[in-house]
């Protein structure tokens, strides 16, 4: 395992100066020695593959940001590609998976998948260090960008609390080691999070959440428990069961927004919207039976 070791300890120094000095041909090479290294036919442990995933990822991350045409950029997919595998390894390096979780769920919010990107990030926030610093300034961005889309006034007010207790968290943090979040999160920092502070400061402080809504569900014994698996496994077709578990989520609330069409012409695109939803709920009703 040594000689390992010691390969891992090249390639982690070696990589982070070429992408700390976008180094772009030195960090293409890299790729390629790492992709053999990782490779189905390699016999290289599992363990020591999962690290190289990461650093892999990694260097895709950095390509990809290093270009402007994000929807056409191969090297997000690639990075998730890498995110992915890692997960799959049997023997995998565990330290590096609240890491890995969240620059997964920061690739997928960069490609406007945020909402797959949420639970990824909350189990960042559950460890100490780099992914919870990361994890939570990323919710408190993430949910903040969400509200704008969304046209309920309630889910709005959700979103915005959440954000604003996801931004306490990480403010209430002795120290912040990421320089761009501690600059980005200062009330007066001008970015659209430190605006957001300025104005709801103290304002949300005796919102109560999700979790404490009065809603009670008033169900039979089966339908109960149906809904209770939905709601956990954030299966229901509403915004508010991606922030929370709470009964007060278990409706399939998600409609098309309104909108006009000519005359004699039929509302296809909320029809179709309308058979997709029908499809997932009886699609949903059936893995659970």
């Amino acid at each position: 395992m040594d000689g390992w070791n010691e390969k891992i300890a090249y390639f982690a120094e070696n990589i982070d100066n070429c992408i700390e000095c976008d180094d772009i041909d030195s960090l293409i090479r890299f790729c390629d020695e790492l992709k053999k290294i990782i490779s189905d036919e390699s016999e290289a442990p599992d363990f020591i593959k999962s690290i190289l995933t990461y650093y892999l990822s990694n260097i895709y991350q950095h390509l990809a940001s290093d270009e402007n045409d994000r929807w056409n950029n191969p090297n997000y997919g690639n990075a998730i590609i890498c995110h992915r595998k890692f997960y799959r390894y049997t023997n995998r390096a565990y330290e590096l998976l609240p890491q890995v979780k969240v620059n997964h769920a920061n690739t997928l919010q960069t490609l406007c998948r945020n909402f797959e990107a949420i639970p990824l990030w909350k189990k960042g926030t559950s460890h100490f260090g780099d992914a919870e610093e990361v994890g939570l300034y990323r919710l408190a961005t993430g949910l903040l960008w969400v509200s704008h889309y969304l046209y309920d006034k309630e889910h709005i007010h959700y979103y915005q609390l959440y954000a604003y207790n996801y931004a306490k968290k990480l403010l209430a943090k002795d120290a912040i080691y990421h320089s761009g979040i501690r600059e980005s999160i200062r009330v007066d920092s001008g970015s659209e999070l430190g605006r957001f502070l300025q104005y709801v400061q103290n304002s949300f402080d005796s919102d109560s959440d999700l979790l404490e809504h009065s809603y009670k569900p008033d169900y039979s014994k089966e339908e109960k428990k149906y809904r209770s698996w939905c709601k956990d496994n954030i299966l229901f077709l509403n915004p508010l069961n991606d922030l929370e578990n709470a009964w007060v989520v278990d409706h399939d609330i998600l409609n098309f927004p309104k909108y006009s069409t000519p005359v004699f012409e039929g509302p296809y695109l909320s029809a179709s919207f309308s058979s997709m939803k029908n499809e997932y709920c009886y699609n949903r009703h059936l893995n659970r039976h």
